[in-house]
Order: structure tokens, then sequence, then C-alpha cells
């Protein structure tokens, strides 16, 4: 399928291009509830073995965004397509394997009837069924739990077990509904280290689905993985790409390192200081190369002024306030105790893209 390169509206003169022809394929996609609009004109793609997050706060259109792509909510505009085909026709719904938000299963069942009853719905019988139980219950470390039932499950293997009926199948595409929501922290890292193994787990073989629909295969044995998060950590950690949503439009889309490029530069200034001065943040905000500075550990306050601080100063691209900034410290008497750069985080990043959205939003 040929490539169709799609520019999204983005903030200020920017455009951000997104590219459609993966193995998940939205483009132009809306979505109205009434009179409120959840989501508009959305595009983007999920090429073969990547990982790929929609990133947002809550009520910016991601569940709505995937559950348009799973086939189970229809776009009020726009088309979506998973390896070729609708989503919402059986031969879609093979190629897909999906865990929603706060995936719930009935108490009494066991671990392996949850998984056998997914089997089935994919056409899996007999020793083909057993077979890709087996692995997938091994794969999400619930081989020794097949026999026990969902309701004396943790969360953490509750989460275990919606991984395992979304991949049984081995589907082409994955998608993943904020997968780490409600766990605690051991169990997040054990679950984003489980998503990332999955996304390095080969697919079925075009000869196995059976069915007719002709549409495409991942050449690269591997899925195409969809998640959302408003974790900005584990979009970091986890996602080849992003696809950062405010209110249910693209902000921005590409790769974490090269979306902290384009926006932050490479440098975030961090200054520790013996005294918070008035004013202090407004004083370094006047600097030319200062995009903008806030307090990140004040002291105690005291009365007039707070002893001691930790300042944060993103720059503007391509620019070093340093010496400008020591000058300032010098002339306030801050009292300058430690001056570091490191890069931006995408916390950082997100907060100044959605920043930037709302203000060129209202000004036009």
């Amino acid at each position: 399928m040929e490539r169709e390169r799609v520019c999204l509206s983005g903030i200020g003169e920017r455009r951000a291009e997104v590219t459609i022809g993966g193995m998940i394929e939205a483009h132009q996609l809306s979505r109205w509830y009434g009179a409120t609009q959840a989501v508009a004109r959305v595009s983007f793609e999920v090429d073969r073995g990547e990982v790929v997050g929609l990133l947002g706060p809550n009520g910016a259109g991601k569940s709505s965004l995937l559950r348009m792509v799973v086939g189970t909510l229809r776009p009020s505009a726009g088309r979506v397509q998973v390896a070729g085909l609708d989503p919402a026709t059986s031969s879609g719904r093979k190629e897909l394997g999906y865990l929603p938000q706060g995936a719930a299963f009935e108490a009494r069942s066991r671990v392996g009837e949850v998984l056998l009853c997914r089997a089935r719905l994919a056409g899996l019988r007999g020793a083909a069924a057993r077979e890709a139980i087996n692995r997938a219950a091994e794969r999400c470390g619930l081989e020794d739990r097949v026999q026990q039932t969902v309701g004396t499950l943790s969360g953490g293997l509750v989460q275990r077990l919606g991984l395992a009926v979304a991949t049984v199948h081995r589907p082409s595409c994955l998608v993943l509904d904020e997968p780490t929501a409600g766990l605690d922290p051991r169990q997040v890292v054990g679950l984003r280290d489980l998503v990332r193994d999955l996304a390095r787990q080969s697919v079925r073989a075009s000869g196995d689905r059976g069915g007719r629909g002709g549409g495409k295969r991942s050449k690269s044995g591997r899925p195409a993985v969809l998640l959302s998060t408003h974790v900005l950590a584990e979009a970091e950690r986890l996602c080849d790409r992003v696809v950062v949503l405010d209110q249910g439009r693209v902000v921005d889309a590409g790769a974490p390192a090269e979306l902290r490029r384009r926006w932050m530069g490479a440098t975030v200034l961090e200054l520790t200081v013996e005294t918070l001065g008035e004013q202090v943040v407004s004083q370094l905000e006047s600097i030319s190369g200062v995009f903008r500075a806030r307090i990140h550990e004040p002291a105690a306050q005291s009365t007039g002024a707070s002893s001691g601080a930790v300042l944060v100063v993103e720059c503007r691209l391509d620019e070093d306030p340093r010496k400008e900034i020591a000058q300032l410290a010098a002339e306030r008497r801050w009292g300058l105790l430690e001056l570091t750069s490191r890069e931006a985080t995408l916390e950082e990043l997100f907060v100044r893209l959605t920043t930037e959205e709302n203000t060129a939003g209202e000004t036009s």
C-alpha cells in the first residue's frame, strides 16, 4: 500500500506530519457524542514491530480512539484499518488483540478457562488451542496459575491475564488501553517489561490464520503495538514513537527524543541557590534564551524570601543562556551553588506542547 503523508495542523506556524501506511492506520478520525467532539481529525499509523503510544491527559480522547481502532466504536468521520482490514469485520478481529482499560473477568472462572474461551473465539481448537493457551500463559508468567480462579488473583496478575487473553491467538496488531493503570510501582515495572517482551514476540504466519480478507501480514514477524497512557515515564520507556493528544486533537507526533529536540532543544538548566529573592522567575524569563523558569524545590517559606531552592530553566532551541543566568544570580546575590544542564524530560515536553496549543487556540 502506498504511503500517504497527512499534515496535521500544529501549534502556531508548525505542522505535524504523520505517515499513513502501517499495520494500524487511522485517517482523519473524528467522533462526536451529541454536541461534544471527543476526537477531531486524528491520523496516525503503527508499523510492523513498532510500539506507538497515544499520550495525553484524562479526557484527551485516547480511549475513544482505541475503541474506533478495534472496531467497537464507529467513527463519526474518517477511516481505520488493521492489517489492511476493517476492524469491525470477523477477518479484522482475528488480526487484533485488545486489552481495554480496567479489563474484568468472571471471578469464578479459572485462568485456563478464560484463555480457552478467547482461543475458541479466534477459531483455535484441540491441540492448537492447548498450545496457544500454554504459550500465552508462560509468556505472561501465568503458567502456574492456569487452574487458579480469577477472583484470587492480584491486580497485577489480572492485568497479565488480560495481556494473555489479548495475545493468545498471536495477533498482528496489539492495542492496549492504559495497561498499567491502578498497579503499584513494582507491578508497573513488571507489566512494562512484559509489554516490551510482547512487542518482540512473533505473530502467526499467514498460513496459520485461516479465513479470507487478503489483509497485510507482518513481514517482521512482530506485532504492531498501540497503547494509550497518561503516564509520561511509561511512554518514554516503552514507545518508539508517541502521538501527543490534547482535547481530542493531535498536538505533535514523533520519537520522544525527536520531540524533545524539536520543542525543548538539548538544554534544561537546574540552578541551586542559597537565597531565593522576589520575582526570581520573571527575572529569569526576561533573559532572551530562556523559554520558561519555575521553582522546583523551594525551601520552607520565611518572611520576605525563601532560603535555598532549586530552579528549573527551560532554554529556547539552540540557546545557551548560562552566562547570563550566572551574571543575574551574582547581581541579585542569590548565592549560586550549582548550575547544571540536562536533557528535557517528556513530562516537561508535554506541558510545553499543551501550553503552546492552548495559547494558540485562545489567540486564533
